[in-house]
């Protein structure tokens, strides 16, 4: 049986303490962006070791793997089944990939709390 007062309770996702303001949605998204995680030290090396052997793109979508991105995922992916096919990476297509670099690292940034050390393994 549900008593009252779990019913009068605001949300049971967001606490909040008596005369602290209601929540906005502002204050909601920052709660969840500041949600920060930190990259393993041994992710950051095999992420230095794809670059080091020149496999940028390689690299890029193992980061888009951890950072749980499926449009990254999938945009890298899409961009190592035409080097396969082609045999290596056109201009048309490295322009298109740095095109993506910016939203891409803008994400890694908000994601990880170490974006430093993975940006200086790339």
């Amino acid at each position: 049986m549900t008593k009252l007062k779990d019913l009068l309770k605001e949300s049971k996702y967001l606490e909040r303490e008596f005369g602290e303001p209601l929540p906005t949605l502002n204050s909601v998204m920052k709660k969840h962006q500041l949600q920060e995680e930190v990259m393993s030290d041994s992710d950051i090396a095999r992420i230095k070791d794809l670059t080091k052997y020149n496999n940028h793109t390689m690299a890029r979508y193992e980061l888009a793997k951890l950072a749980k991105s499926k449009q990254h995922m999938k945009f890298y992916q899409a961009i190592m089944d035409l080097q396969d096919v082609i045999g290596h990476l056109p201009r048309g297509l490295s322009l298109t990939r740095h095109d993506m670099e910016k939203p891409f690292m803008s994400l890694l940034k908000r994601k990880f709390k170490n974006y430093d050390d993975i940006n200086k393994a790339l």
